[in-house]
């Protein structure tokens, strides 16, 4: 290898790694930024949440009851409202 060949290597090595210096540190902010807190509180709270799992009719085997609880459809719909 010539020597001008590898000082244009480090020089397109040089500019690569301040490019994804720059792109990391950028992500970085957007990540933390004061818009986005809701949305990470909201996350926060999903564990401590009720769940209330349901198997989709399209996969239940042709019962109309929920899978885990054995309510009807209808009996849940009148209950969530």
């Amino acid at each position: 290898m010539s020597p001008d060949m590898t000082a244009d290597t480090g020089i397109l090595r040089g500019i690569v790694a301040a490019v994804l210096l720059v792109a990391f540190v950028g992500l970085w902010v957007w990540c933390y930024s004061a818009r986005r807190r809701p949305m990470y509180e909201a996350a926060a709270q999903l564990p401590l949440e009720d769940d209330i799992y349901r198997v989709p009719a399209c996969c239940r085997g042709g019962g109309s009851r929920d899978a885990l609880t054995g309510q009807a459809d209808e009996e849940l719909r009148g209950a969530t409202r």
